[in-house]
């Protein structure tokens, strides 16, 4: 058996099950994703007005308004988040039912998980910031007047954090399904697997985002909505990845540990014989 080193995630596989998952649990993902679809489209709707510059728009928007617009989306994207991951891990007909609207500790503890890798992402963020910026700001004048370009190459320079918080990201669906897991157990389940995990959980959906956001920008209800719909069907996809991940790596991580009790229950039995004149005698 190999070792987690050698153990390397099957990328092409992943990403047809991904696929696949969400095929088969297409009605489900809709229920769990409902209050958040909701939620996003009228919060869309009632600030477009102001973000497009129309003059009937009301202009009693208030920070108490933004607020609690913003609060109900965080809230409904939690909820939506925890379901997904659960839906895609726990499968079977013996799998616990997750309500769609509910908040709890698990939902807690999810929230503050992902707060930690936020602020993880932050720190590391800040020598590019301050470094690497103000550099491409003043001798990259091309790359700043086209948004396209400089999108792309800011995600370049960016990769390496990247690669850390898609790391830590694998803390989200053990999460979800009530794992104890820590930012250091996604690091440790992952070692070897580094790249790998960043190519699937982050390179993946980021090429796929840069693609939607490269589509015109109708001023129409309809593809508002359509744009929206077509987001979420990406994040729900990032997210199949990113359960499928944990439960790839989680599962070689369990063979392993199995296995090397195995190995440690042979030894220490193997220690109780020692080569007598008539064969293996039991030690005293």
């Amino acid at each position: 058996m190999k070792n987690n080193t050698e153990y390397k995630l099957p990328i092409l596989s992943l990403l047809l099950e991904a696929a696949e998952l969400i095929k088969s649990n297409i009605p489900r993902l809709f229920l769990v994703g409902t209050p958040f679809l909701v939620v996003c489209i009228a919060a869309g709707l009632w600030m477009r007005p102001m973000f497009t510059g129309d003059p009937s728009s009301p202009e009693d928007f208030s920070f108490g308004m933004f607020f609690l617009a913003w609060l109900a989306m965080m809230t409904t994207m939690i909820m939506a988040t925890v379901g997904c991951h659960r839906t895609f891990l726990l499968q079977g007909p013996d799998a616990p039912k997750t309500p769609i609207i509910r908040w709890g500790w698990r939902e807690m503890r999810f929230i503050g998980k992902w707060i930690l890798i936020g602020l993880c992402a932050m720190v590391l963020a800040m020598p590019f910031m301050f470094l690497i910026m103000p550099f491409l700001v003043k001798s990259g004048q091309e790359l700043m007047e086209n948004q396209y370009l400089f999108l792309i190459g800011t995600n370049l320079i960016y990769l390496p954090i990247y690669y850390v918080i898609a790391r830590l990201m694998l803390v989200l669906p053990a999460t979800a399904i009530d794992e104890r897991w820590s930012l250091t157990d996604a690091w440790r389940n992952s070692s070897g697997n580094g790249w790998r995990v960043m190519l699937v959980v982050g390179i993946v959906p980021m090429i796929v985002n840069l693609i939607i956001s490269l589509l015109p920008a109708l001023d129409s209800i309809l593809y508002f909505v359509f744009h929206v719909v077509l987001w979420l069907v990406v994040a729900v996809y990032g997210i199949a990845l990113l359960s499928l991940s944990y439960k790839y790596l989680s599962e070689n991580n369990q063979q392993l540990l199995t296995l090397s009790n195995e190995k440690l229950d042979a030894q220490v039995s193997d220690e109780d014989f020692y080569a007598g004149p008539n064969g293996p005698e039991l030690r005293d």
